[in-house]
């Protein structure tokens, strides 16, 4: 039997583009895909010392229903965060997308 999923987060799906300035040179940003509703499972959390300092991190799994474009999906915006996505799955024969993602602050 398939799990049940409670799907009532607002997210933003965003994709990574490149603009070109005014004087010719590149700008990396990202743009909004969609707006769609998800269930969201925190799984973990931690610090790593990176970079010659303490980082926090937290494991979101955001599930939404499926979508054909996920690959272009390579950051999350929820509330006042964002996470970058880094692993897609398909889950219950094209009924639903998990979005493993990651943040740290």
């Amino acid at each position: 039997m398939e799990k049940s999923y409670t799907l009532d987060r607002k997210i933003v799906l965003q994709t990574k583009s490149v603009t070109r300035g005014d004087a010719g040179g590149v700008n990396d940003g990202y743009a909004d895909m969609a707006s769609v509703w998800a269930d969201i499972f925190y799984k973990s959390g931690g610090e790593k010392f990176e970079a010659g300092k303490n980082t926090a991190t937290n494991i979101v799994i955001f599930t939404i229903r499926y979508k054909t474009w996920p690959n272009e999906i390579t950051r999350v915006k929820y509330g006042s965060k964002t996470y970058d996505v880094t692993h897609i799955n398909e889950y219950g024969r094209k009924h639903y997308l998990q979005l493993t993602c990651e943040t740290k602050y």
